[in-house]
């Protein structure tokens, strides 16, 4: 048996951060793999119109990538910042892990200048990220895979290339999966604002009896 459980958690966040930094990495490779591909597309479509549907359903696919990163990244902060954290300050006694809280408190009411400060002197943040992660990226890939689509249907009217059919099957696919992708990117932020809300009221509802 363990008579402290603090080197354990320590450990556990130790870990969990690790794993998040890794998803941020990722993230952020996925968005400069997307600028590469489109520095290559742009080069392709002019000659094969019918390469803007393929990267197109290139786009979603990193898109749909990307959104698995952001929600992981989340879900680590949603456990951090409630179950462990916790746990952290029922063993030591003393606030534990208030990034989560205090970062959420910053975007939504803004921040004391200094801890002498009242609340009238607090500092908005402006222009901040509606779904931090989610919404930006999310109009850029987004907006990417539109253009696309829109460019290789009007090519579908004017290009002589491959088998009709064949462009407008193309055409179709790489529709749905960016359609997919948006539905995802829906799913997502509301995942994302119910970790909002848990963060908001506390620990998770499986809180044991004697906390």
């Amino acid at each position: 048996m363990i008579n402290d459980p603090v080197p354990v958690y320590i450990a556990e966040y130790q870990s969990l951060r690790s794993e998040a930094l890794t998803h941020f990495t990722f993230a952020n490779a996925l968005i400069g793999l997307q600028v590469a591909a489109i520095g290559v597309g742009i080069t392709v479509i002019r000659s094969l119109p019918i390469s803007a549907a393929g990267l197109a359903a290139l786009t979603s696919i990193i898109w749909l990538s990307y959104l698995d990163h952001i929600a992981s990244i989340h879900r680590i902060a949603l456990y951090v910042g409630t179950e462990l954290r916790y746990r952290l300050e029922s063993a030591t006694g003393m606030p534990c892990l208030e990034w989560e809280q205090w970062l959420r408190s910053l975007r939504s009411t803004g921040v004391p200048l200094s801890t002498t400060t009242t609340t009238i002197d607090r500092v908005e943040e402006r222009g901040t990220e509606p779904r931090l992660g989610l919404t930006y990226p999310s109009w850029f890939y987004g907006g990417t895979a539109a253009v696309l689509l829109a460019y290789f249907f009007y090519k579908c009217f004017t290009y002589r290339g491959p088998d009709p059919v064949w462009q407008w099957l193309a055409l179709v696919a790489s529709a749905c999966l960016a359609t997919f992708s948006a539905v995802q990117t829906g799913r997502i932020g509301k995942l994302m604002k119910n970790i909002d809300l848990a963060h908001q009221i506390g620990r998770p509802a499986n809180k044991s009896a004697g906390d």
